[in-house]
């Protein structure tokens, strides 16, 4: 398979289309056949060394959309191989991507993948400011 790596930080020059292998999906994983990821901030600190993660080289993104190839061992949810699904975890610029199930998602048929490849995030950061808010009124109203 093919995947955007690092092997320096830096600019767009240090972004660089390698062979990479099929990682297999470990227990609580599955293996997706990405057809787009997205690209947000944390992806530009981290070809730039600003930003935590794995030793380099380095294959980047944090989510992707596509479809399931291969549930691997212990997953106990209602996915299935050759659904449609977003997930959140590392590595999603790649042809393929191994996630952790509790962070993939089914999405509507009627969504374009291309648009899904950049949901996870922004829907989880979404979450977390409406918890939050609900919080912070609940605090205020008692």
């Amino acid at each position: 398979m093919k995947a955007v790596r690092i092997r320096e930080y830096g600019g767009l020059e240090v972004l660089k289309w390698e062979d990479a292998d099929v990682p297999t999906p470990r227990p609580h994983q599955v293996l997706i056949k990405v057809e787009s990821s997205g690209v947000n901030y944390a992806d530009i600190m981290r070809r730039q060394g600003n930003y935590p993660g794995p030793d380099l080289p380095a294959t980047l993104g944090l989510e992707a959309a596509g479809i399931i190839e291969e549930i691997g061992a212990d997953v106990s949810s209602s996915l299935k191989i050759g659904q449609r699904v977003m997930g959140m975890g590392p590595q999603g610029n790649a042809e393929y991507v191994a996630i952790n199930a509790n962070l993939v998602f089914p999405y509507p048929e009627n969504v374009d993948p291309q648009i899904a490849g950049g949901m996870p995030i922004v829907f989880l950061t979404l979450i977390i400011s409406l918890e939050a808010e609900a919080r912070y009124n609940r605090a205020t109203l008692y």
